[in-house]
């Protein structure tokens, strides 16, 4: 047995992993609401320019939020 297998043996690291990427897609999910909302914010009085900029920086955060839950999610066993 590996120490990688012994580590996961109990499935406990499976549960927190699976825990793990849920969180992260919940999160990208919250990210992409923050930023439809500046981008239609222009009725609160968000300046359009302001929430474009924040709209593109928040872009690649919840890709990369994505892009790890998902690599999460594929060493998880199968159900």
């Amino acid at each position: 047995m590996t120490k990688t297998t012994q580590i996961f043996a109990g499935g406990e690291a499976f549960d927190q992993l699976e825990a793990t990427a849920e969180e992260l897609e919940a999160t990208a999910a919250g990210v992409e609401l923050l930023s439809s909302l500046l981008l239609e914010g222009q009725r609160a009085g968000v300046d359009p320019s302001v929430a474009k900029s924040i709209s593109g920086l928040l872009r690649p955060i919840r890709a990369e939020m994505i892009k790890h839950a998902k690599a999460i999610r594929s060493v998880l066993p199968a159900e």
